[in-house]
């Protein structure tokens, strides 16, 4: 394993998860369930919007339309304000044979009546959410996301080695830099639309692409 794969996802105060990891076995994940159960909003919630943080409602609704957009996520229920978090955890195996972690983090804060969530983006190293870190505080009741100066603060106390960003665009950059290694990031955003391509439900149908030729 010298390349990057997914080691798990996570929802820190998403939709109907307070807090939430899904491991993959060797990058892989399936996911099964009945209509409702789920699936879609995880295949949504992460690819791409993972690499690349667009959030349009084009890019979070696997059908290519405007049915679903972010604040149906964020503001689930009877939420009026919240901060929410999803991040995916990557390993590889460097050359000594010991195993290298990556983790990609996509904050959102968002009130009812705004139209765009407000979002920042951490590229941490080598610290693992869930186990040296975390995206929140914990009271007996409820846990607390914290927002951006409070985890910049945090990865700043503990010394953890991260890229910090506020802007879509220079996160995605500094995702092919750090995971992909494109050479341009025409290259990268290329791979993205091809990814959005893939997977639409009835690939076949929407796009002549008939995947028994491949």
């Amino acid at each position: 394993m010298n390349r990057w794969e997914i080691n798990k996802y996570g929802f820190v105060n998403f939709w109907l998860f307070d807090k939430e990891e899904i491991k993959t076995y060797g990058g892989n994940l399936l996911l099964t369930g009945e209509n409702g159960s789920g699936k879609s909003v995880t295949l949504q919630s992460f690819i791409p919007l993972i690499f690349d943080g667009n959030t349009s409602s084009r890019r979070l609704s696997t059908e290519g339309d405007n049915s679903r957009q972010i604040e149906y996520y964020l503001l689930y229920g009877d939420k009026k304000e919240t901060i929410s978090y999803i991040y995916a955890e990557l390993v590889k195996e460097n050359d000594n044979g010991n195993k290298e972690y990556i983790s990609l983090v996509i904050g959102m804060k968002l009130k009812q009546g705004q139209i765009t969530p407000k979002k920042w983006f951490s590229i941490i190293k080598n610290k693992r959410i869930g186990k040296e870190i975390e995206l929140y505080s914990y009271n007996s009741e409820y846990i607390e996301p914290f927002d951006k100066s409070e985890l910049k603060k945090k990865l700043e106390n503990q010394n953890v080695n991260f890229e910090f960003y506020e802007e879509a665009s220079e996160y995605k950059q500094a995702v092919n830099n750090n995971i992909f290694g494109f050479k341009n990031i025409d290259e990268f955003e290329e791979t993205i639309d091809l990814i959005v391509e893939l997977r639409q439900p009835n690939l076949r149908d929407n796009t002549g692409f008939d995947p028994k030729y491949i």
